[in-house]
């Protein structure tokens, strides 16, 4: 009975164990309470052997009721565990391919990142000109778009969350935005006529990913919402800073 009493008390702190990892409230809440059925149910029958050792009359069909209801109570246990790993799984399975959706979103980005740095390096090493500032302006603003949402996307590459899908969607959308810019900076330094028109553009194209950021996915990270309200501030103020570092 001593060997008996250890068994079970090993076996409901492994239990408790497992309610502590639950990823859902519910099999937590499911465990906890079939701990204490458990216990009571093992009280019950410590109960019955000891009305065994007082004859009582009913012992028999008592003692059976209490076997019953502890195999149940531990069956239960059993199940929501088994349930618990099986939910786990699945969440396992789903952040493993989120984080290789981001992954496969970052190399991209990096890449563009790198090239938007090189070419803001070369801008800066060019002699004062309208070209040069215009293509300045806004290779500042895609620097920093660029280096938030790596930033945040790093971020969500360990720690997946409900935006992590919204977060690769960003990624993608902002590899593709900066490469295309990539061809109208180009431009701009050549001379192209009328350069502010092409700006325009730009700007509009990269304003455009914030607010749509904003709008639909609950961005909360704050190094990414400051380089989106450097870009959308940037957006308004273009055209007057242009015109007055050129002088």
């Amino acid at each position: 009975m001593v060997n008996y009493a250890k068994a079970m008390k090993a076996a409901v702190e492994q239990i408790l164990r497992a309610s502590a990892t639950m990823t859902t409230h519910s099999n937590q809440n499911m465990l906890t309470t079939g701990v204490s059925n458990i216990v009571n149910s093992f009280k019950s029958i410590l109960t019955i052997l000891r009305n065994r050792f007082l004859l009582r009359e009913d012992w028999a069909h008592i003692s059976a009721e209490a076997k019953r209801s502890l195999e149940n109570e531990l069956s239960t246990a059993i199940k929501v565990v088994n349930e618990a790993v099986e939910i786990a799984h699945r969440e396992e399975a789903m952040n493993d391919a989120v984080t290789k959706r981001l992954r496969a979103a970052l190399k991209p980005l990096m890449t563009v990142a790198s090239k938007v740095d090189s070419q803001l390096q070369a801008a800066q090493e060019r002699t004062s000109s309208m070209s040069r500032e215009w293509a300045l302006q806004v290779l500042s603003l895609r620097s920093a778009l660029s280096k938030g949402t790596i930033k945040i996307m790093f971020h969500t590459k360990e720690h997946p969350s409900a935006n992590s899908n919204k977060y690769a969607d960003l990624g993608e959308n902002v590899t593709q935005q900066l490469a295309k810019i990539s061809a109208d900076i180009k431009k701009i330094l050549a001379g192209v006529d009328e350069p502010e028109k092409t700006v325009i553009g730009i700007m509009d194209s990269l304003a455009g990913v914030c607010q749509n950021t904003q709008k639909g996915s609950g961005i909360e990270d704050q190094a990414l919402l400051e380089a989106f309200n450097i870009v959308l501030k940037g957006k308004s103020s273009c055209g007057g800073s242009v015109t007055s570092s050129a002088k």
